[in-house]
């Protein structure tokens, strides 16, 4: 005790607090001590979307799929009129800024203007902000195999109404780096509003570079109110903390006011008797209630569909000719056009407190409210894997 007194001593005068913790091993005597970092913020308190930038302009709003006519206004390059992009002071959730955007209907849009793609897919829409192509190295917010936190907050108006077929409104998507050759480019894990619900999808692949649409269909999961059941995919119930609160959470869409997820997110396509590492963890809050432990998927043998298998985290990405492998999400809205062009309104999404944080973040740094109603993230058991008969 006397040797770690003195060495906690002389690190502070040596302004050297963090590290001696550290060495000493008694972080965990010091609650509210975090050794995290938030890597990257996008949470639009700059007053504007410089945030997204371009990886080689920070000066460069880097758009994902706006319609060039209502991108968020840009006087200095004459383009831009807002209407699918602004900066709000009301609703938000953290500080003094939120994001508004905006897909719209029949009555305010047009074809091909307001297609996806540029204007070439009007099967399509979409306005999404991505930090795919912000962070230092294109689609490495996420490097394989690092350990992430992740955080967005979402306003969903209390005139939304579902609409259409297919997938439902993606308000999340995390993607990794595309490869050419390869078919079909879905996110490795996503977030929708589907029917009055939340779902998420997790697709892996133990493949390199994978191309989603080569996947079998047992291995593009999804969770939500009513999925997985004891009789459909009793082995995905095993990823539901506690299966009564995780799918009334999903069920509840807090119209008319925030909601908070948090992720932890390791990508290891290895499966359980491969050694992977991997995880995938959510949480979830409706204004300032509690947190709600939504989903804990770990690498192991299960069994879907008539076909047993070993599943990881994802895919493995590795660097490419125009990329450096990894991951990137993007936030906003992506949906089919029936999902929106018979609506009376346009659709339209708040977004605030978007944060990357490294291994070491936690809720302290990513929570809106500073993490005083988190609950404590204590070391995970090893799950428990079945025997493949």
């Amino acid at each position: 005790m006397q040797q770690t007194a003195r060495a906690l001593k002389k690190c502070i005068a040596a302004s050297l607090l963090k590290i001696c913790l550290l060495f000493c091993g008694i972080l965990v005597l010091i609650p509210g001590v975090s050794l995290g970092a938030i890597i990257w913020s996008g949470d639009f308190e700059t007053g504007d979307f410089l945030q997204y930038h371009a990886s080689d302009d920070p000066n460069k709003p880097f758009y994902w799929g706006f319609p060039q006519y209502c991108w968020p206004q840009q006087p200095s390059r004459g383009i831009g009129d807002g209407s699918c992009g602004e900066i709000v002071t009301s609703p938000v959730r953290h500080g003094s800024y939120a994001a508004k955007l905006t897909v719209k209907n029949s009555i305010n849009g047009s074809e091909p203007e307001d297609c996806d793609m540029s204007g070439t897919n009007c099967t399509r829409r979409r306005s999404e902000v991505t930090v795919q192509g912000t962070m230092s190295a294109y689609y490495n917010g996420i490097p394989y195999m690092s350990e992430r936190w992740l955080s967005v907050s979402y306003w969903v108006p209390s005139d939304w109404s579902d609409a259409g077929s297919g997938w439902g409104v993606i308000v999340m998507q995390i993607k990794g780096a595309y490869e050419a050759g390869r078919s079909g480019h879905s996110p490795w894990v996503e977030l929708n509003l589907k029917n009055g619900y939340w779902q998420l999808n997790h697709r892996w692949a133990p493949e390199e570079n994978a191309g989603s649409s080569l996947m079998p269909w047992q291995q593009n999961m999804f969770y939500n109110p009513t999925y997985p059941t004891p009789t459909n995919w009793p082995d995905g119930l095993a990823d539901f903390p506690n299966v009564e609160a995780s799918q009334a959470a999903l069920a509840s869409v807090n119209k008319g006011g925030w909601t908070d997820f948090i992720f932890h997110i390791k990508f290891d396509a290895r499966g359980s008797q491969e050694g992977g590492a991997g995880f995938l963890k959510m949480w979830k809050r409706e204004g300032s209630g509690s947190w709600v432990h939504i989903l804990d998927i770990r690498p192991k043998v299960i069994t879907r569909g008539g076909m047993t298998f070993d599943h990881g985290i994802a895919n493995y990405r590795p660097p490419g000719t125009t990329h450096n492998g990894g991951f990137g999400p993007r936030y906003g809205m992506y949906m089919t056009k029936d999902q929106v062009w018979g609506l009376q309104n346009n659709r339209v999404l708040y977004l605030d407190n978007i944060k990357v944080g490294d291994e070491n973040s936690g809720f302290h740094e990513l929570d809106p409210e500073g993490g005083k109603a988190a609950p404590i993230i204590a070391p995970s058991a090893p799950p428990a894997f079945r025997k493949v008969q």
